[in-house]
């Protein structure tokens, strides 16, 4: 009867944003900067739209929809019971018929489809820079038109929520971060690794004196930066306007190409990554391939137990209304006993859902577990050692409504939506 539930609009709604109240990619100001040239079409239209007075509606419409994309991909996913592992190693993101058009995708829809449908497509209008020309020069705000002068990128290298553009945006790189951020929401969310909680950060003068590239070398630092550089280093073709080698060269900074003290840089022409950090992968394992890194990197988590373990938790805020609980660190805390019998009463159906997705790999039968669990519908349970570890772990117990929540109950009530005319 529950399984027989997860289909339709409602529940494609519930999956959308369960996932952007983990990625927060919804509110990104603008995931695709179409100053730019490299997605032609797009880019012209714009051009067009300033002279006639603005394009603050195609600003408007392709910011909703690519915000949308990586929740609406997730939703697909579960919905269609595909294997969950593509949600980052997926060839294809999610596209209505606004983006489908204007980036040029593959997907076919019907003249009936309002902006809300989405369907998979695979980017088919993205240029290089030096595959463009100039038509029309106009210098103000980067208005000039272009053509083509050849063909476009015939195997954009989509990877699922890895490429998103919102996602990219949402936690962007700089000269000095080098994809780092990145790195540290992808272990995060898809592998349960919290680096900022990994290790004691150090503070004392001696252990920050190092100059000697320490992210490579210090032991203060290496800790965290083996495991986040490499993987950092798979987002190498994704530059700061979250576009995949504008130039088919590379996406490198160009503080490290021309250093601004003079000094001699490490750049070699033909580098896509820093030759003075790790190379990309995770865990120890390298990954070879040079244009589709992100696929690879995605392919390599998935295959990881602990995705498993992750993706629970990545659903758990959304099924029972209120995060896991952390470890408790002390033990002379008042409520320890308590506390850890929570914890490890919450740990332990962690490892059942995610036992559950295993199986098929098939987010549906996880979501079941979850929602057939006491931690979904309980009213009391007598099976822990302590009775005060079902109040620390909230079991079963009342939650707040999110707004979203509020307004889809009001409109289910009444028929009147909020905030609408």
């Amino acid at each position: 009867a529950l399984r027989a539930l997860m289909k339709g609009p409602a529940f494609r709604e519930f999956a959308v944003t369960a996932t952007n109240d983990r990625l927060f990619v919804e509110s990104t100001g603008q995931p695709i900067n179409i100053a730019l040239s490299n997605f032609l079409k797009l880019h012209n239209r714009r051009s067009e739209d300033n002279l006639k007075g603005g394009a603050s509606d195609l600003y408007r419409n392709l910011n909703w929809a690519v915000n949308r994309a990586a929740p609406e991909l997730v939703a697909y996913v579960v919905e269609n019971e595909k294997p969950y592992s593509e949600i980052l190693t997926a060839n294809y993101m999610m596209m209505n018929p606004f983006l489908n058009e204007w980036l040029e995708g593959n997907a076919t829809f019907d003249e009936n489809d309002n902006y809300t449908i989405f369907k998979p497509a695979q980017v088919q209008g993205y240029y290089y820079d030096q595959d463009l020309a100039v038509v029309i020069y106009r210098p103000a705000m980067n208005n000039s038109i272009y053509k083509a002068i050849r063909p476009p990128v015939s195997d954009f290298p989509h990877a699922g929520i890895l490429t998103d553009f919102s996602f990219l945006a949402r936690y962007p790189t700089t000269a000095t971060n080098r994809n780092r951020a990145r790195a540290r929401w992808v272990l995060y969310h898809y592998l349960g690794i919290d680096v900022e909680k990994s290790s004691q950060r150090p503070t004392d003068e001696a252990s920050l004196a190092d100059k000697n590239n320490p992210t490579m070398n210090n032991p203060n630092c290496t800790v965290c930066h083996a495991l986040l550089d490499p993987v950092a280093g798979a987002f190498q073709n994704w530059g700061d306007f979250n576009l995949y080698r504008r130039d088919n060269r590379d996406s490198l900074d160009r503080f490290y190409k021309h250093p601004e003290d003079g000094s001699k840089s490490l750049y070699v022409y033909g580098d896509l990554w820093y030759r003075d950090m790790r190379a990309p992968g995770i865990f120890g394992k390298e990954i070879s391939e040079k244009n589709t890194t992100l696929r690879a990197l995605g392919e390599m988590i998935t295959d990881e137990p602990a995705f498993l373990t992750a993706t629970a938790k990545f659903w758990w805020p959304s099924v029972f209304g209120k995060p896991m609980l952390d470890k408790p660190a002390v033990e002379s805390d008042q409520g320890y006993a308590a506390k850890y019998a929570a914890y490890q009463a919450q740990q332990a159906s962690l490892e059942n859902f995610a036992a559950a997705l295993n199986t098929r790999m098939n987010a549906k039968d996880m979501l079941v577990e979850m929602f057939m669990s006491s931690w979904f519908g309980s009213a009391s349970v007598t099976s822990y050692a302590f009775n005060s570890a079902q109040f620390e772990a909230g079991l079963g117990s009342e939650q707040l409504l999110s707004p979203e929540q509020l307004a889809r109950k009001t409109r289910a009530l009444t028929g009147v939506a909020w905030r609408t005319n």
